[in-house]
């Protein structure tokens, strides 16, 4: 019971340190060349709410984008952190982006996100891949220059 208790806690800390600060929550007007070359130059995966989500889908033209949906309590997205990360900046074509299933609900529905943690692989608006649970960085790295090769082909 009392790790329930602490989930929670983590949960709602985590709620209100991006509400209160702002920097957390990406830039909704940006267009998808700006987001990967400012994710380049300062090499951090963008945060997606559901309406930045929104607004990047109509403005990505044929550019990749990855979501990774995890959870700040699972063990296994926390693992994957890093090399997600990483591979946010050896990929400079592509634009990395996270949503945490606690706080945007909507974008976890509209993907129909049932575990964590789950990448998926957008073109064009349109989903080309899905990958649920833990991945390696190699094995991450070998997914998406696949994902690359068939998107560009």
């Amino acid at each position: 019971m009392n790790k329930i208790k602490i989930l929670f806690l983590v949960g709602i800390i985590s709620t209100i340190f991006c509400a209160e600060n702002p920097e957390y929550v990406e830039d909704k007007s940006a267009d998808i060349k700006t987001l990967v070359d400012k994710q380049n130059n300062n090499g951090e995966v963008v945060s997606l709410t559901n309406t930045a989500l929104k607004e990047y889908l109509k403005k990505s033209d044929d550019a990749l984008l990855i979501i990774k949906f995890y959870a700040p309590w699972c063990g296994p997205c926390n693992r994957m952190e890093k090399g997600f990360q990483e591979l946010s900046e050896e990929f400079s074509d592509v634009l990395f982006t996270s949503v945490n299933i606690d706080t945007e609900d909507a974008i976890t529905e509209q993907y129909d996100i049932s575990s964590v943690p789950t990448i998926i692989f957008i073109k064009n608006g349109e989903e080309i891949k899905r990958i649920i649970g833990y991945k390696s960085k190699p094995t991450l790295r070998k997914i998406v220059k696949k994902v690359l090769n068939r998107a560009t082909q």
